[in-house]
């Protein structure tokens, strides 16, 4: 039983629980369980099949570089004979 136990056991800890005048009453067993998910999280990573990092690269496929191309010399271009102003009408 505890070779099966021991493949999923993170600890073990063992207290014996004694009466007023020292005579052992009884045993308390704690067993702390290894936290499989973390293991094989960290073992998927190492292996490559996780990849949670996502990288953003200067390239076309990127669609802030592909807005601010699409936005370049799309700006209000001045006119070529401005509009006269109020103080040139009431002269």
């Amino acid at each position: 039983m505890w070779k099966k136990l021991s493949i999923g056991a993170a600890g073990l800890e063992i207290t014996e629980i004694t009466s007023a005048d020292g005579v052992a009453i009884g045993r308390v067993k704690k067993i702390k369980l290894a936290d499989k998910i973390a293991a094989l999280t960290l073992l998927m990573r190492h292996l490559g099949l996780l990849n949670d990092k996502v990288k953003v690269q200067g390239d076309a496929e990127n669609p802030l570089t592909l807005l601010v191309k699409q936005l370049q010399g799309t700006s209000i271009k001045p006119v070529a004979n401005p509009l006269p102003d109020n103080d040139d009408l009431a002269a």
